[in-house]
C-alpha cells in the first residue's frame, strides 16, 4: 500500500504559475510568509512546557525574533494598512483573491490590482529586482 501526503494549494504560488504575478512577486509573499513567522516566534517556542510561569519569566524573544519584528514593520509601514490587510490574507491566511474580494466587497479586478500594487510596493521596499 502506497500511502501520498495531501498536496496543499498556495495562493500566491498558484498566481505565479498562473502568470497572474512575477518571480519577484513570488520571492515578496515568501519573504513575508517567513518574516511573520519568524516574528510570531512559530520555530523559537520551547518543546519542554514552561509549567504555570508568569509570561514575565517564560522567557526573552531572540535575536531573530527582534529583527523579524521590525523588518515586518518596516514593511507594513511602506504598505499602508490596507496592503497590510491585503498581504495578510494572502499569504498568511492563503485566501483565494476572489475570497478576498467577496470579504471585502469589493470586485476581484480592483483587489486582484490592490494586490499587485502591494507586492510591487514591497518588492521595491526590499529591493527586490
Amino acid at each position: 500500500m502506497q500511502v501520498q501526503r495531501a498536496k496543499r494549494l498556495v495562493q500566491y504560488e498558484a498566481m505565479h504559475e498562473r502568470g497572474t504575478i512575477s518571480g519577484a512577486h513570488l520571492e515578496v509573499c515568501e519573504r513575508y510568509l517567513a518574516e511573520a513567522e519568524a516574528a510570531s516566534g512559530s520555530r523559537d517556542r520551547p518543546t519542554v512546557p514552561c509549567g504555570r510561569l508568569p509570561p514575565w519569566m517564560q522567557g526573552h524573544p531572540t535575536e531573530r525574533q527582534v529583527r523579524a519584528t521590525v523588518d515586518l514593520r518596516s514593511a507594513r509601514a511602506a504598505i499602508g494598512l490596507n496592503g497590510r490587510a491585503l498581504m495578510d490574507l494572502l499569504v498568511i491566511e492563503n485566501l483565494s483573491v476572489s475570497t478576498i474580494a467577496e470579504r471585502r466587497y469589493e470586485d476581484r479586478k480592483s483587489t486582484l490590482g490592490q494586490i499587485l500594487a502591494t507586492l510591487t510596493r514591497l518588492a521595491e521596499h526590499w529591493d527586490i529586482p
